[in-house]
């Protein structure tokens, strides 16, 4: 989509749980959201309909624990 509208997505990673391999990486994503400081993160409540593996709910709930200042609000 960048090429067709012109607009770069913030985050270098389209899916974070998918490119998100290594510690390192799970450190990079987490200070590429500090630095990019946005008003808010949305994350899928824990009881959706649809809640994806445990793998990814494992995932989430690491990287909004990783983000106190967007924790629960």
């Amino acid at each position: 989509m960048p090429l067709m509208t012109g607009v770069l997505p913030p985050l270098q990673q389209r899916d974070a749980f998918e490119l998100t391999v290594s510690h390192a990486d799970f450190d990079a994503l987490v200070a590429q959201l500090a630095r990019l400081h946005p008003p808010c993160l949305l994350f899928d409540a824990p009881d959706t309909l649809f809640p994806g593996s445990a793998l990814h709910r494992r995932f989430y709930e690491r990287l909004r624990s990783a983000l106190p200042a967007y924790d629960r609000q």
